[in-house]
Order: C-alpha cells, then sequence, then structure tokens
C-alpha cells in the first residue's frame, strides 16, 4: 500500500511539473476559467489573448495582442558592456500587456476588446505592471552574442543557454 502511495503521488507531481510550463491555470490565463483574479466574463479560448493563428499583428509567433506605443525610459547602467534602448522583440511583446497602457482584452482577431471581469481593462498596479519606466528593472532587448560575452568577461556562451533562459529569434535577452 506504501508503493501505491508513493507511486501515486509520484504521478501527481509530474502532472504539477509538467503544467508548470503550461499557461493553462496560470497567471497568464486570462480565460473565463483562469485561477488568477484577472480573467475574461465569457471568453474559453486561452491562447488568443496573445497568439493566433490567422490575422495576427505581424509579430512572431503568431501575436494577437495589440502592441503598446509606449516610449520607455530604458534601464541604464555604468557597467552595463551591452547596448539598451526601446524594447523590441520578445519583450516588446510582453510589454504590450505588462507596460498596463494596453488593454488586456485587445486582440487583433477581434473586432471588439474581450471584456475583462470586474471592470479591470489593464493590468492593475502592482508587480506585475512594469510602466514604461524601466530603468529600475533587468535590462531588456539587448542582442546576447559572443561579442558580448568577450566584452563583458562573466557571461556564458550564448550557445550554452538553457531552461528558462531563452533568446527571442533577433538573438535578444
Amino acid at each position: 500500500m506504501k508503493w501505491l502511495k508513493f507511486i501515486s503521488g509520484m504521478v501527481f507531481m509530474a502532472a504539477r511539473l509538467a503544467m508548470a510550463d503550461t499557461v493553462l491555470a496560470s497567471k497568464h490565463d486570462l480565460s473565463v476559467s483562469g485561477s488568477g483574479e484577472i480573467r475574461a466574463t465569457i471568453e474559453s479560448e486561452v491562447c488568443l489573448f496573445c497568439h493566433t493563428p490567422h490575422r495576427g499583428t505581424g509579430e512572431q509567433p503568431l501575436w494577437n495582442h495589440a502592441p503598446s506605443v509606449a516610449t520607455y525610459i530604458p534601464y541604464s547602467s555604468s557597467t552595463a558592456k551591452a547596448a539598451i534602448g526601446q524594447p523590441t522583440g520578445a519583450s516588446k511583446l510582453c510589454l504590450s500587456c505588462h507596460d498596463g497602457t494596453v488593454a488586456l482584452g485587445m486582440v487583433a482577431s477581434r473586432k471588439t476588446p474581450i471584456e475583462m471581469r470586474n471592470a479591470v481593462s489593464t493590468l492593475p498596479a502592482g508587480p506585475s505592471n512594469l510602466g514604461t519606466d524601466l530603468s529600475d528593472d533587468h535590462p531588456v532587448s539587448f542582442t546576447y552574442d559572443n561579442a558580448l560575452v568577450s566584452a563583458d568577461g562573466q557571461l556564458k556562451d550564448p550557445a550554452t543557454l538553457t531552461g528558462k533562459v531563452r533568446l527571442d529569434h533577433n538573438n535578444q535577452l
């Protein structure tokens, strides 16, 4: 019987780990069945808040969320060897929700915004809403390549990055 409990526990843990890398039931699940406080009133599709198979914004990977047109105050540091400017690529896509300037339900595949619960339209103030002043956050949208590794000396070869640290299609972090 103990062995059966152990196996059941291991299956449960494996299922939890598998779900850790999915949007379902995460804070990014904005569908009506999402587990977070911020979610749609009736929209049941999970992925469409960010992605779409048709009529996207032109950004990859098949981006559906309306982009932010904000100008940002970028991170700066006297010790940074990277050229850090306005967010681009994957960072700009994340900021389309996380800068708090674009309604969460503004998607290219719909004519009207998706209605959100409790009259929430943009990401409310708090740690997830970065705003447009990124000067106190980690740097984003800089090219992470062998030239930067050579200039810094403390960074790892980009070819050895694994796990949750990934470069976007422009080789930017």
